[in-house]
């Protein structure tokens, strides 16, 4: 899959100078991060793939400015949308990581 983001081409370019470097050949596995400015005083990050999805589940906090999404497939995490730094995205990017491992080792 194509992501333009300059996080996800430092973490490729990583990757490729290691494998070039080391003989290797390994794959790219990184879990896709993005981000953006929505305005001065509220962000949006976003981790995954995303696509398709049959479920999202939202969770608020009472100032209501910070709110994230969890969008799942089969009841499997394919993505976190996370406004205003709501969400902990160290811990959805593992859980996503260790979801595409079981899901390569089922293929």
């Amino acid at each position: 899959m194509r992501i333009e983001r300059e996080e996800v081409a430092a973490a490729q370019g990583r990757l490729a100078a290691r494998n070039l470097l080391d003989g290797g050949d390994e794959p790219f596995r990184d879990v896709p991060y993005f981000w953006s400015d929505l305005a001065d005083w509220l962000s949006l990050e976003y981790v995954g793939l995303g696509g398709a999805w049959d479920h999202e589940a939202l969770e608020a906090y009472e100032d209501k400015r910070r709110f994230a999404l969890r969008y799942t497939r089969g009841g499997r995490l394919v993505g976190v949308c996370s406004i205003g730094g709501a969400a902990d995205l160290d811990r959805a990017r593992a859980e996503l990581a260790a979801g595409a491992v079981a899901e390569r080792a089922a293929a």
